[in-house]
């Protein structure tokens, strides 16, 4: 069933047709975990995602991930959107594929601007965590200057 929906949704609303040699057989998931199998029901997976109007929702999901899963993410999806030879693909198809490929293009654009982000965002941590350490000693500092002066002179140094 869900097979099928998203066979539909990829031929009928993103115009993109999947061909039998593509489409994971769904016994031998179920009955063994395929790798292979799961990993062409996967891809078929992120084609639609990458492709549909929430697109920008799961790029950005796709972005939060590790950098090394990411990295395969995107591998999938390319190996997906170049998956078909010119040969096998219909006029009409080949220029939704032409289409595809660069919502790649836009979509690897946007995997640099991630890392960019990314580091940025540790940056950003890693002073935050300094500027709370730093807060937090002179925190300590202050409440020690405050106590010695509750303290009469001669006691303290």
């Amino acid at each position: 069933m869900v097979l099928r929906s998203l066979v539909e949704y990829s031929q009928d609303v993103l115009a993109h047709p999947v061909s039998e040699e593509h489409l994971p057989d769904v016994s031998l998931i179920g009955e063994f975990s395929d790798p292979a199998e799961l990993g062409k029901l996967l891809q078929l997976v992120l084609g639609c995602a990458i492709s549909c109007e929430k697109k920008q929702d799961h790029i950005q999901r796709i972005m939060t991930l590790e950098e090394s899963v990411q990295h395969v993410v995107m591998e999938a999806i390319q190996e997906l959107m170049t998956k078909d030879t010119p040969d096998s693909l219909s006029p009409e198809t080949y220029g939704n594929f032409d289409s595809q490929s660069r919502r790649y293009y836009f979509l690897s654009e946007e995997a640099e601007e991630g890392d960019e982000l990314q580091q940025r965002c540790l940056d950003l941590e890693r002073q935050l965590m300094l500027l709370s350490e730093e807060k937090q000693s002179l925190a300590q500092e202050n409440a020690g200057l405050r106590e010695r002066m509750g303290r009469p002179e001669g006691e303290g140094t």
